[in-house]
């Protein structure tokens, strides 16, 4: 159902109502697989020799510091892979 979401060009950047992207969805509840489903859909390869491939991920929503502002981002998908939903949960009471 997501593949076919995204081949009609759904995109993979819009958040839900609780500011989760699909990617950082899918850090939350665990999706291993779907977690690597999106990911490479969003990279770049640059070459590929054999099985061997140059790629680069864009770090929007996985990274845990905003690119802009220097933020820490309590929902980035490092944030939560490493930290999971207590992380969160302090860090949405603290602030």
């Amino acid at each position: 159902m997501f593949d076919t979401a995204y081949e009609l060009g759904a995109s993979t950047n819009l958040k839900n109502r609780q500011g989760f992207t699909a990617l950082t969805l899918a850090a939350l509840l665990a999706r291993k697989q779907m977690f690597f489903h999106i990911l490479n859909l969003n990279r770049d390869i640059y070459w590929r020799f054999g099985n061997i491939a140059s790629a680069a991920y864009p770090l929007e929503g996985i990274d845990t510091i905003h690119q802009n502002s220097g933020e820490i981002l309590p929902k980035s998908a490092l944030n939560l892979i490493a930290f999971g939903v207590r992380c969160f949960l302090v860090l949405a009471f603290a602030g």
